[in-house]
């Protein structure tokens, strides 16, 4: 008995707390406060972010910018290395640990259009006068020519073809090939 008096007692003492409304709907009523791995949608909810980490260190991202011109394609490989192909001055750059270098520079006559990675082997798609087939082994100081691509100025996009061969998307003629590297 003397347990249940004291329970009585100590629950009786205890404040109540009333339930409380907050309605968020504008991007004002979300500006106070700190959003920390969530983002405000246009339709005025909360939802879980995506993760996002710099992949560049700032003087890189600043390299890239203003020499990169249009980025066309992105592709990595198995080892993490991270590789970017532009229009403008057909260069091919590497990311690795936040350093951005240059692995391949086409000139001003070609542009890198289409990557694809298998494994440690970066496959690239060029354009220009003629369209060529790249391959870049991993740890190789230059690119191998694979195919020239008859009648096509373009490979706007590379991928598998099972059993080994790959597929190209050539313009301008719309026309895909075939081809075992």
């Amino acid at each position: 008995i003397k347990r249940f008096a004291l329970s009585l007692v100590v629950a009786s003492t205890a404040s109540a707390v009333d339930t409380q409304f907050f309605v968020h709907q504008t991007v004002p009523d979300f500006e106070s406060g700190k959003l920390e791995n969530v983002v405000v949608t246009n339709y005025r909810e909360l939802k879980l972010a995506r993760r996002l980490d710099d992949l560049l260190d700032a003087d890189s991202m600043t390299a890239l910018a203003q020499s990169a011109g249009v980025i066309e394609a992105m592709a990595q490989t198995s080892d993490g290395t991270l590789y970017i192909g532009t229009s403008v001055g057909g260069k091919l750059f590497a990311v690795k640990d936040q350093k951005l270098t240059t692995v391949l520079d086409l000139g001003d006559d070609a542009s890198v259009l289409s990557l694809y990675a298998d494994g440690d082997s970066l496959f690239i798609g060029t354009g220009g006068e003629q369209a060529k087939l790249l391959r870049l082994e991993a740890g190789a100081k230059e690119a191998t020519e694979i195919a020239v691509i008859e009648n096509a100025q373009y490979i706007w996009e590379i991928t598998s073809g099972g059993k080994g061969k790959l597929l190209l998307a050539t313009g301008p003629n719309g026309v895909l090939v075939d081809i075992d590297p």
